[in-house]
This record gives C-alpha cells, sequence and structure tokens, in this order.
C-alpha cells in the first residue's frame, strides 16, 4: 500500500465522557431544532444559538478513571493470542501492544 510507517495521526475526542442532566430537554431540543430553525430561518438568515446554548446547559461532562490493573491485565491477556496472528498475517511487531 506503499503507506509511510512513520505517519502518526493526531485524533482529537469529541465526545468524552458526555451525558444530559435531563434526557426530555434533550430529546426536545432533536425533535424541535429542525421545526424552530425553519421558523427562524423566516424571520433572520442568521443562527440565534438558542438550542445550541440549551443543549450545553444540559450536558455534564465526566472524568474517566484509570482502567483497574487488574482488569487491564486481563484483557492483555485474552487479546495477546489474537495480537500475535495479527502479528503473523501484517508480518509488523506489534508486542507493544501486549507487554
Amino acid at each position: 500500500l506503499n503507506v509511510d510507517p512513520s505517519f502518526k495521526p493526531e485524533f482529537t475526542i469529541e465526545n468524552s465522557h458526555k451525558s444530559f442532566r435531563f434526557k426530555i430537554i434533550r430529546d426536545s431540543v432533536k425533535y424541535f431544532s429542525p421545526i424552530l430553525g425553519n421558523l427562524r430561518y423566516n424571520i433572520s438568515s442568521q443562527s440565534w444559538g438558542i438550542m445550541k446554548f440549551i443543549e450545553k446547559v444540559n450536558t455534564r461532562y465526566h472524568h474517566r478513571g484509570s482502567i483497574n490493573p487488574l482488569i487491564k491485565k486481563e484483557l492483555d491477556a485474552e487479546f495477546k493470542p489474537t495480537i500475535i496472528k495479527l502479528e503473523e498475517i501484517i508480518n509488523r511487531d506489534l508486542s507493544h501492544w501486549y507487554h
């Protein structure tokens, strides 16, 4: 495939650990946004940001702690055979995934 093995993509976390304070508000915003957007467009072509503000106020972000070391060890042991098979298929060293 002629892919540069040194390429390291940069990923950003978009919605990490997001929840909503009130489900009814979230559902209402999803339902009424297109309807109110069409009504607003008849008055002004510019967004007022009301629904985004309501969504922002209704959103909570949670901090996630580290994985339990015992669980991580179990997962590493469980996936090690699969990773070794993958190493053989793609002919690359993936030992950093299971060490």
